[in-house]
């Protein structure tokens, strides 16, 4: 009974884990990648929380909207930030924008104006980000492994009791 306790709260444990290395890789990620700029280029652009026209929109861009994109996906999608959340918008209807640093003069400048700030470039290929995760990551393969080995070793321990306890009967006096 203590062995199946422990097989429970060892699962319970990995997935605890599982979430906040997921987490953790998620801030890591947009935060490393929050200075790419994108531009909407048609009309009116369908922002969705998932890279598929499957699901509905939860907001609109208009052309000329600037936003910060973490990567494209290879289905065709720009991960960017939307209202403080991560959402995407189709590759055809946006065009990253590169910042370049203004150019330098002979003599550097005190204080920068507002002509000197950065300026849009020229279209650069974006980030290929990879596609959504797709079948079953390494961490839950281990933690299923685990989850096997911890049953096996349960399985074992109350076979040798039960052969144990068959043994005492026999040799028990009558």
């Amino acid at each position: 009974m203590l062995g199946h306790h422990i097989v429970i709260r060892g699962l319970g444990l990995a997935c605890i884990l599982a979430l906040g290395m997921d987490a953790e890789k998620a801030v890591s990620q947009i935060s490393a990648n929050q200075e790419k700029k994108l531009r909407i280029i048609v009309e009116e652009a369908a922002i969705r929380k998932y890279p598929s026209e499957m699901y509905q929109a939860i907001g609109k861009a208009k052309k000329g909207e600037i936003f910060s994109y973490t990567g494209l996906t290879q289905s065709g999608w720009y991960q960017i930030h939307y209202q403080g959340n991560l959402a995407y918008v189709k590759a055809e209807h946006a065009r990253p924008i590169e910042m370049t640093p203004p150019a330098k003069t002979e003599k550097a400048p005190e204080v920068l104006t507002g002509e000197e700030t950065a300026v849009p470039a020229e279209e650069s290929a974006p980030p290929v980000m990879p596609e959504e995760k797709r079948g079953i990551p390494v961490f839950w393969i281990g933690v299923g492994i685990v989850a096997i080995l911890l049953y096996v070793f349960y399985f074992i321990r109350n076979l040798r009791q039960q052969r144990e306890f068959e043994e005492f009967l026999r040799h028990k006096p009558s």
